[in-house]
């Protein structure tokens, strides 16, 4: 859950004025889980583009409870409305083109293998199904680790599936994937890693009243292929126009990866 209040000064605790805050908090192993890992994605996306999101201040554990985790961040005033598209699209590709020119920076203290691109140095999560965000070499290797974990939390969470789905999926596997994702990084093509939200519908997005600038939050980052960022952007908006229109305006912002 997650509720907005007020911080008054308090010397003892480093505040010297009051201050607007959004808490989420969650319990369990899971819930301790999910918040890290938004506190970290949140503090990654304010160091490549600062305004895009709110001011991440810190997460932990209540002392009065250690199984219930929490997760701070500044208060932003902002729109029920969905932002405007082009203004958003555009933001997020400028944000998604620094975070690849900023790779290296953003990922050096932080245990990621030499060669290794696509990962997170702490788990993140997917609704509530964590993410395996160990660093891997291909982006291929990447998406089909997350999607057969995807898969068999489908499973296990709704039952056995139809005979039909399980004929569908080894030939999703040795075939369609592979024939898809692998031309990417052959041939001396490369596919570069970004930074992502992880979790953008359009619930997560919204125009800040304070500027009238687009601002996203609930972050669950990663190091994907930036063909991800484009098919999972918005995938939940409401209107059937702006869930065709969104893929094709971000590309006008940022090109997709040869040979899509």
């Amino acid at each position: 859950m997650s509720n907005p209040f007020e911080l008054a000064p308090d010397a003892d605790a480093g505040f010297s004025a009051s201050i607007d805050v959004d808490d989420a908090v969650a319990p369990g192993s899971n819930g301790r889980s999910m918040l890290e890992g938004e506190y970290h994605s949140a503090v990654d996306m304010r160091e490549v583009l600062p305004g895009f999101s709110p001011i991440p201040i810190g997460w932990g554990v209540f002392d009065s409870d250690a199984d219930l985790a929490f997760f701070l961040q500044a208060f932003h005033d902002m729109d029920t409305e969905i932002p405007d598209m082009d203004l958003l699209t555009r933001t997020l590709a400028e944000f998604h083109i620094k975070s690849s020119e900023r790779f290296e920076e953003l990922t050096r203290d932080r245990e990621r293998p030499a060669g290794m691109k696509f990962g997170y140095h702490v788990t993140t999560h997917n609704g509530k199904l964590a993410q395996d965000n160990t660093w891997t070499s291909t982006w291929e290797e990447y998406f089909v680790r997350n999607m057969k974990r995807m898969l068999e939390h489908d499973e296990k969470e709704g039952g056995e599936r139809p005979q039909e789905i399980k004929e569908l999926l080894p030939p999703l596997f040795d075939k369609v994937i592979p024939r898809l994702l692998r031309p990417m990084e052959m041939d001396g093509r490369e596919v570069k890693p970004s930074l992502i939200h992880g979790d953008l519908w359009y619930g997560n997005t919204s125009t800040d009243h304070e500027n009238n600038a687009p601002i996203v939050r609930d972050t669950g980052s990663e190091n994907p292929s930036k063909e991800l960022i484009y098919n999972t952007s918005l995938r939940h908006t409401p209107s059937r126009t702006l869930r065709q229109e969104t893929p094709y305006t971000i590309c006008t912002h940022h090109e997709p990866c040869t040979p899509i």
